[in-house]
């Protein structure tokens, strides 16, 4: 079944390190981190300002960031996806038969269909198609009804459908 992750602080103390670029890892960490907390239009200013609050968004930032989550979720058809009163599992674990934990980044659960939504800040790989293929597979065996897998890559604005 799906369940909710243990500590919001574990999942904001997994920060990548590139000493090549630090950088950029930092702004990909917190878009995706912000994310995880925005279900709709609404939510984004007070998750943007809880990372402020938490010092990891400078105050000169919040703007920024605020415009950055509201255009990534206003790619169509991704704005269907975070309208009020959409149900949203975000980050939450899938524990396959074989006893391993999977935690795809959202589940926006629709109507009639279900939508698995990853967000990528890096280069495009094979494996992202892999791992998306796998948690479509998981929530069609959960009986979730028509699975739709989609990759975003943040930073360029592009959903690829799997």
């Amino acid at each position: 079944g799906i369940r909710q992750p243990k500590h919001l602080a574990d999942q904001f103390g997994v920060i990548q390190t590139d000493p090549k670029n630090p950088a950029k890892i930092a702004y990909g960490n917190l878009i995706h981190n912000i994310l995880a907390q925005v279900t709709s239009k609404k939510d984004i200013s007070d998750a943007v300002n809880m990372f402020a609050e938490q010092g990891m968004i400078a105050h000169h930032e919040i703007e920024f960031y605020e415009n950055e989550i509201s255009e990534i979720i206003s790619i169509e058809p991704v704005s269907d996806w975070f309208k009020e009163n959409t149900t949203v599992a975000n980050e939450r674990e899938i524990i396959a038969k074989d006893g391993n934990l999977y935690r795809p980044d959202k589940v926006i659960m629709l109507e009639n269909k279900t939508i698995v939504l990853d967000f990528k800040t890096g280069k495009k790989r094979k494996s992202y198609i892999d791992q998306l293929t796998n948690y479509g597979n998981l929530l069609t065996d959960m009986n979730y009804p028509n699975v739709e897998k989609y990759i975003l890559f943040t930073k360029e604005r592009e959903l690829i459908p799997v």
